[in-house]
């Protein structure tokens, strides 16, 4: 019986934790989007960086690092 309960309490943590997922996922979204029309709008200028540049950047910082 035990073991049935703790089967349901699991089932109900990760139900939670999606619709926390779904939640974040959809402020990120919309964050993205008022950024986006800020930019249309000449408000705020983008910076330029994305993950490509990112990782450039980190692995040429981390082979001129001598031990």
């Amino acid at each position: 019986m035990g073991s049935t309960f703790d089967e349901i309490l699991e089932i109900r943590k990760n139900f939670k934790q999606s619709e926390n997922s779904k939640k974040e996922l959809e402020d990120l979204e919309k964050s993205i989007k008022d950024f986006q029309e800020m930019v249309d709008d000449g408000l705020v200028q983008p910076r330029g960086y994305t993950l490509k540049t990112i990782d450039d950047e980190c692995f040429t910082c981390s082979i001129n690092i001598s031990y």
